[in-house]
Formats: C-alpha cells, sequence, structure tokens
C-alpha cells in the first residue's frame, strides 16, 4: 500500500469515528464554532460595562476563555456544540449563570440586581452631626477594596448601588480610618466619635 493511500485511509477512519462521537466534520477540521452573545446586565435597560466573564464547561470546569463585557455588558464567545455556564466576576464576588445549550441557544442575559445603599457618616459627640467632604471606601465583607469611593454631601451621606451581597464602607476623617458593619441592601451608618 503506498503511503498516500494508507494516509488517506487513516483520514477516513479519522472522519467517521468524529461523526460516530457526534463532533461532525466541520468541528474536527477547525470550525471556530458558533457565536454565543452573552449579556450583563445591571436593570432592564442598564448594561454593565467592563466586567469580566469567564467560561465554563457543563461540568463546571474552567474552558480558559475569557472576556470582558463591552459599553452595552455584551460579549461575543465563538463555542463548539456542547453546555456551557459563565462566571462573571463583579464587585468582590462571582455570580453563575443558568447552563446553556450551544447551538440550540446562541444567546443568553444575566442579570444582577441592584438597589441603592445609602451611607450616613456623623460624628458623634452629644449629639450625631452629618459630616461633609470625608471620602468613603467601598469594601466587601472579606475586606478586599472595590476600586470604588465617593465624598460625602453636605447631608454627610453617599449612595452606592449594588447587587444583593454583603459590604462594608471605610470612612478616612482626621488622618483615621473608621469602619462601619457589614451590610446587604440596607442603609448604613459610620459613627466618628
Amino acid at each position: 500500500m503506498s503511503p498516500v493511500t494508507h494516509a488517506t485511509k487513516n483520514l477516513l477512519c479519522l472522519f467517521v469515528l468524529l461523526c460516530f462521537l457526534g463532533l461532525g466534520a466541520s468541528r474536527a477540521f477547525g470550525d471556530p464554532g458558533s457565536p454565543f452573545i452573552f449579556s450583563v446586565m445591571k436593570g432592564e435597560t442598564e448594561p454593565l460595562a467592563g466586567v469580566k466573564c469567564y467560561v465554563f464547561n457543563g461540568a463546571g470546569s474552567y474552558l480558559g476563555i475569557s472576556g470582558t463585557t463591552d459599553s452595552g455588558g455584551a460579549l461575543t464567545f465563538n463555542l463548539s456544540d456542547g453546555i456551557y455556564k459563565f462566571r462573571v466576576d463583579y464587585l468582590g464576588y462571582q455570580f453563575w449563570s443558568l447552563p446553556y445549550d450551544v447551538p440550540a441557544i446562541l444567546s443568553a442575559e444575566m442579570m444582577i440586581a441592584h438597589q441603592n445603599v445609602l451611607i450616613t457618616v456623623q460624628g458623634m459627640n452629644q449629639a450625631s452631626q452629618p459630616l461633609a467632604g470625608v471620602r468613603v471606601y467601598l469594601f466587601n465583607a472579606s475586606g478586599a477594596y472595590q476600586g470604588l469611593s465617593q465624598v460625602t454631601d453636605s447631608a454627610g451621606q453617599v449612595t452606592f448601588s449594588l447587587p444583593e451581597k454583603a459590604y462594608k464602607v471605610r470612612a478616612d476623617y482626621l488622618g483615621q480610618q473608621f469602619w462601619s458593619d457589614v451590610f446587604t441592601w440596607q442603609n448604613a451608618t459610620v459613627n466618628i466619635p
């Protein structure tokens, strides 16, 4: 048997095997897969831009594929046929999608609900007084800074729009740091003696 005939026979056997396994010829020879559009939203009309997303198979193994959402809160992954889940890392926590069957489903939207949380910074003497102009920093419950800070208004308040997870804040005042208690979707106060 000539080498060309032997190589052709091996390719034909590989093709038949792949078809038998349900992978199909196009997947076997480098087809990049189907475009899957994944969107992350904060509300019905509020996309979450700049959020990191990771792709996992249906069994929960990370596939080494990730991306960051665009200004519309979306990104596109080219995925072969199969079951996939997505993990969104956002404000110190991991949020998981439902599993999706590609190519039966080629787009999905994940909603991470938010609520405004009012933080009040007040000085405590004989009576409480709002403290304006104090910088307030946002941390998750385990103490990791989330890259967000604001300065209190004339009422000594700032507002953070947050998912339903545990957070705490730190107010820096006159060279010292003062912490709130941990809160989840409830207003919080930082008392400065």
